[in-house]
Parts: C-alpha cells; structure tokens; sequence
C-alpha cells in the first residue's frame, strides 16, 4: 500500500479491487495448491470483446490458452456478470515483492490496453489498423511462458 499510495484496509487481506493505469484489477488470495504454497490470484479487466467479430476473437484468446499451458502463467477467460474478457493468473506469495507485482499489474495492463486499442488479437486488427498490429500484446502473453 505504501508503493501505492494506498489506504490500508483490513479487507485487502482477503481480496482488493484496484486501477493500474486504468485497466481494473481484483486480487484474491488463492486456495492452497498442489505445491501448497500461499499464492495470489490476479483477475485483469480487458474489456468487454468487440460486437463484432466476436466468435473470431474468443476463438483467438481459447488459442491464446492453449499457447500459455505452465505453471503461474495467465490463462484468458471470460466474467459471467459482465461479459468481460479476463486474464487470470495465479503467483506464489513467497518471494513475491511488491515492486514485483505492481510491475506484473502494470505488464498486464499494458497488454488489456492493447487488446483494447489494437483489435482484440485479431490479425487483421479487427478493422481498426494495420496488418498484425495487434500481435504486440499478445507477444507480451507469450513472453511469459518462455520466462517460466
């Protein structure tokens, strides 16, 4: 909260609901896993997907899942109260600093905010731009399972 410049509240401890460069980001400490070690679930608001070519980009991000199969690696999902795609990710709590998981949040809304701006990960940029333009977010995705 101190790197933040956020209140400290009691019920941080349980889940926190915050705006990093203004992508929204609940975070929830997980259930014990295999490794039983305490971990930190990170839900990434990207926005709800486009109206149009809709079953194309859903399509892309079940893609994007199989691409990121790992251990503390985000996988694309989707919120049954909103509609909105989310990225979802689980961290181990040990060793995980807080410069580390604001940089994390930071990483992922980078990438919400492309996929927002740039065509949903689709190639043609979901008729907003260029060729491929949305490749860069998605990339992003990718890097993750070659640092794991």
């Amino acid at each position: 909260c101190k790197l933040t410049a956020l209140p400290l509240r009691a019920s941080y401890y349980e889940r926190a609901d915050l705006q990093v460069d203004k992508v929204f980001f609940s975070l929830a400490e997980a259930e014990a896993g295999e490794s039983k070690l305490a971990e930190i679930v990170i839900f990434c608001d990207f926005g709800a997907p486009p109206r149009t070519q809709r079953e194309m980009v859903l399509q892309k991000l079940l893609e994007l899942n199989l691409s990121l199969q790992g251990r503390d690696l985000p996988v694309m999902s989707m919120n049954a109260e909103n509609g909105h795609v989310l990225l979802c990710r689980r961290l181990p709590l040990p060793g995980l600093g807080a410069l580390d998981l604001l940089n994390t949040m930071k990483d992922h809304a980078g990438q919400a905010k492309q996929w927002r701006n740039e065509g949903c990960f689709l190639e043609d940029g979901g008729g907003k731009g260029a060729a491929r333009k949305s490749d860069g977010a998605r990339r992003q995705l990718l890097r993750f399972q070659q640092a794991a």
